[in-house]
């Protein structure tokens, strides 16, 4: 085959090529390297603009589509110029700093009752709260007051502020319920959009309600474990492969996990 001088438009290095692949529109670079160098630079031309950060005047590089939106170099310039403080349009006085003397009177109110919530003599140290009798925002003088705080668990002290209640539970500020479980009758929290449909506080509860199925006992762990009728029929015994290994090893190999068990006609029927 014929072979095509040719010269690399990157590098301007000489090289052979066939002509079939020249006829192609081939021969344009010497290499994979000298392509996609030069196709960068025609996506840098075409696709990318160069602008002047107004904080520093640093000139800076950026897609074509945030040529109007695109002011600063880096997040350090932006910042430089976002109010903060009193300059900001949400400012109210700084009432929502916090000192060191918050955690002191923290410290104090959990020590006078004994870190021990005060309405349910819960001792949990982690979920115990420091509660203002009077409002902090608008009560001043009795900010660091020891007499005008108790100790709370994160439950009672939700009662107390019904708006921020979730804020304190989770961390997170959406309107809260307690319901009670239809099983075993214990109050559980419920998120709004459960509200309506939220019958159970687990899926143990959830299980024992269901008349498909039951609880019944490991052969080999006496571990209460939930089995539906499918698996009654097919005469379930262990509660996992473990428990099956090890009772399959005692009985030499005659009892199976998933065996059914017949009576005389060749029914199934439920071993509990």
């Amino acid at each position: 085959m014929k072979k095509v001088l040719c010269k690399c438009l990157k590098c301007e290095r000489e090289f052979w090529i066939f002509e079939c692949w020249y006829k192609r529109g081939n021969g344009k670079y010497c290499s994979r390297d000298c392509s996609s160098k030069a196709l960068k630079e025609i996506e840098h031309k075409n696709y990318r603009i160069i602008l002047k950060c107004k904080e520093c005047g640093k000139e800076y590089v950026v897609k074509r589509h945030r040529k109007d939106t695109s002011k600063y170099c880096s997040k350090g310039c932006k910042r430089k110029n976002m109010p903060s403080g009193k300059n900001h349009p949400n400012w109210k006085g700084g009432i929502s700093e916090r000192d060191y003397r918050t955690k002191e009177w923290r410290r104090k109110v959990l020590e006078r009752d004994l870190f021990a919530c005060v309405e349910c003599r819960s001792t949990n140290k982690e979920e115990l709260n420091a509660h203002h009798i009077k409002e902090y925002s608008t009560n001043i003088e009795l900010r660091f007051d020891i007499n005008n705080g108790v100790t709370l668990c994160r439950k009672c002290h939700s009662k107390k502020h019904e708006k921020e209640a979730n804020f304190i539970l989770k961390g997170q500020i959406k309107s809260f319920s307690y319901k009670k479980c239809e099983t075993c009758g214990i109050e559980f929290y419920v998120t709004p959009y459960k509200k309506e449909s939220a019958k159970f506080c687990s899926k143990k509860c959830m299980y024992k309600s269901f008349n498909n199925g039951h609880y019944i006992k490991c052969r080999e762990c006496n571990k209460d474990f939930y089995i539906t009728l499918c698996q009654i029929k097919k005469g379930k015994k262990w509660c996992s492969w473990e428990c099956y290994n090890k009772g399959r090893g005692s009985n030499n190999g005659k009892e199976e996990m998933g065996t059914r068990n017949k009576d005389e006609k060749g029914k199934p029927y439920c071993l509990c």
